[in-house]
């Protein structure tokens, strides 16, 4: 009898899917369920990619089922297949179950994986996470040269509800507010929540630029909603309010109205920010 460690991955994994199946079919049998995932872990050990792709995808409809653990068993299998849209599809079906014996996997992935469109999957489906362990994946994500993985990197930052990690990496936020990028920029701005003097003044000559277009300009709208304005950027949101386009008047509205109740409560001076 050959080693364990020389048996194929798949075949391991046929037989920890086997016998977790029988062993949990006698407090919750779920036959067709259980059928289910045994043809797909036969479906996945086609040569064909496209087959190996509708496995995956028919697997993780089982997910909330008792035999979870199987489906979660193949998915990372799948994380390491040969073809980029396979690891995709799996890194898609992880990213709905939000597993957390998948989540350094998906950081390795984010980080290292060959083909932009996995790394780029994977940082979208570090974001649901939003841990504060995936900072330093995020910065790096952040220095990538494709602006897809910067704007999926910034979001993921962002979305991490640690105002410690947010300060520390605020010339991280400063810079994709101003990225070369539109998207990136928009996406910035669109979840920033961490409050910064130095980040609002970048906040604020987007706005006080006429030049800006009216979806970056919508974006700095909402990100400045719940700063004191200084007096020229609130003298700019008063003009706003008979702008041509419906949502900048009611985003201008609403910061201005955020402004006055900042200014009753006392929360924020405008030389503490400027």
């Amino acid at each position: 009898m050959r080693p364990i460690k020389e048996i194929p991955c798949l075949f391991i994994l046929a037989l920890l899917l086997y016998l977790s199946c029988s062993s949990e079919a006698l407090t919750g049998e779920d036959p067709e369920a259980r059928e289910a995932i045994k043809r797909s872990v036969k479906l996945y050990s086609s040569h064909n990619w496209e087959i190996r792709k509708m496995a995956i995808n028919r697997v993780s409809v089982y997910s909330g089922t008792v035999y979870s653990r199987n489906v979660v068993l193949l998915l990372l299998k799948a994380t390491d297949d040969t073809h980029a849209l396979v690891r995709v599809e799996a890194l898609k079906a992880l990213t709905r179950i939000k597993t957390e014996s998948a989540h350094s996997r998906i950081r390795e992935m984010a980080l290292n994986d060959r083909k932009t469109i996995v790394r780029w999957t994977a940082y979208q489906a570090l974001e649901v996470y939003k841990s504060a362990e995936d900072e330093s994946a995020f910065i790096t994500g952040y220095g990538d040269s494709e602006w897809l993985i910067r704007e999926a990197a910034i979001r993921g930052l962002l979305k991490i509800d640690d105002d410690t990690v947010q300060s520390r990496n605020r010339n991280v936020i400063i810079a994709a507010v101003k990225d070369s990028n539109i998207s990136v920029r928009i996406n910035a701005l669109n979840h920033l929540r961490y409050r910064d003097p130095d980040i609002y003044r970048e906040i604020a000559a987007i706005i006080n630029n006429k030049k800006t277009g009216i979806t970056l300009l919508k974006a700095a709208l909402t990100a400045v909603s719940g700063y004191r304005l200084d007096k020229i950027t609130r003298g700019r949101l008063v003009r706003l309010l008979t702008h041509s386009n419906k949502e900048v008047r009611i985003l201008a509205l609403r910061a201005l109205k955020k402004d006055e109740e900042l200014k009753k409560t006392k929360e924020f001076t405008g030389e503490k920010q400027g």
